[in-house]
């Protein structure tokens, strides 16, 4: 199975959790498609295309808690 046919198979589906009073948000909505990639990858063993994935999900994350923090420094 390719990594495509893998991705198909997964859907869209919500992958992060969200507690009851968070709003589901764009960021969320990117990260959650960034690990339905990541889990195609993994279920087809694409070791280069996981290993690119989670160095965009880790990008992401980073971005987002520096964009934070430059907002808001007593957020840490």
């Amino acid at each position: 199975m390719s990594f495509e046919q893998s991705k198909s198979q997964i859907g869209k589906q919500r992958l992060v959790e969200t507690a009851a009073d968070e709003m589901w948000t764009d960021f969320l909505e990117q990260i959650n498609d960034l690990m339905i990639e990541e889990k195609a990858a993994r279920q087809v063993s694409d070791h280069v295309k996981l290993a690119e994935i989670c160095t965009r999900i880790v990008s992401e994350l980073a971005a987002a808690v520096l964009t934070k923090i430059s907002l808001d420094p007593t957020s840490l």
